[in-house]
């Protein structure tokens, strides 16, 4: 994968601003990405999770723009050495480009998650039933549907439940 280029996206780097239109540009029902607050919203996950290793914003940098971003933090605390519980929240896609290059960063954030914590790793995913790309790229990228949720996020709308298992040196 020559030219592979994932950054994590802090306020204050040069991709963060990039990061803010992507997700005020969201262009599936949601609460508030697609929104005015969007930016806001990016702010405040980007800054509440700062206490958690290995969690934060993360983007597949393709020249000079995000082509795909989402964000990592861990949902259930382990001990560390044990089994840790990860949420990829937000998976988002720049329009145009390579669906694959949201896959490249799913792979990207379970590895991540691995080296942020030893042991083992659950990694889930709640998705709309509309993020189809998200989707797509999540089966292709090993991760499976575990459950599902009718009227989670809006009524008549199914949340779709992805997971992925993954452990770390010396694991089966």
């Amino acid at each position: 994968m020559t030219g592979l280029n994932i950054q994590a996206l802090v306020p204050g780097n040069e991709y963060f601003f990039l990061l803010r239109e992507l997700a005020s540009e969201y262009p599936l029902p949601h609460s508030l990405l697609g929104t005015e607050k969007a930016p806001e919203y990016v702010m405040k996950l980007a800054t509440r999770f700062v206490d958690q290793q290995g969690a934060g914003w993360y983007g597949y940098i393709c020249g000079n723009s995000i082509s795909a971003a989402a964000h990592l933090s861990v949902y259930g605390f382990g001990n560390g050495r044990g089994h840790t519980l990860w949420k990829i929240r937000h998976p988002m896609l720049q329009t145009g480009c390579d669906p694959d290059h949201l896959g490249i960063l799913l792979d990207f954030l379970v590895d991540h998650s691995l080296l942020s914590r030893s042991g083992s790793a659950k990694i889930v995913m709640f998705l709309s039933e509309f993020e189809s790309i998200a989707i797509e790229e999540a089966r292709a990228h090993s991760f499976i549907l575990q459950g599902q949720l009718s009227d989670y996020y809006r009524i008549g709308e199914m949340c779709l439940i992805y997971t992925r298992t993954v452990f770390g040196q010396g694991k089966p």
